[in-house]
């Protein structure tokens, strides 16, 4: 299938504009919420300090300016990807820096053999329940 202009390819499939906005919100906020956390901690102190003020406003602004504008003309069909995202972002953002690793191993499991690696998920999620 050939690519449509405004597409781009993401591990073999086709990400649509509204896709890669999308994705770019999500890492736009994980960054806003990032830098929010590092201001209130000791190590961020005098330079680092002031480029973290300075970039919060700009990251705030640009989400009024452009991406609200356009989940709003787009509101139907960026819902539901915004709800994933989000969910994504709030659980990835607690995973401890040692556990990365073992979940970028699954995650290669997964695109190797998706049906192998959900059939595993739910009889354990089946198990806790």
């Amino acid at each position: 299938m050939p690519e449509r202009k405004g597409n781009t390819r993401q591990n073999g499939k086709i990400m649509t504009k509204t896709d890669r906005i999308t994705t770019s919100v999500v890492c736009a906020q994980l960054l806003l919420n990032q830098l929010s956390e590092i201001k209130t901690e000791p190590y961020c102190q005098k330079e680092l300090k002031k480029y973290v003020n300075l970039v919060i406003p700009h990251l705030v602004k640009s989400e009024q300016k452009h991406y609200d504008k356009f989940f709003d003309a787009h509101e139907k069909s960026t819902d539901e990807v915004y709800a994933v995202f989000s969910i994504f972002v709030s659980e990835i953002a607690n995973v401890p820096v040692y556990d990365m690793e073992n979940l970028l191993s699954m995650y290669r499991a997964y695109k190797l053999d998706k049906s192998k690696i959900e059939k595993a998920v739910n009889e354990i999620l089946i198990e806790v329940k």
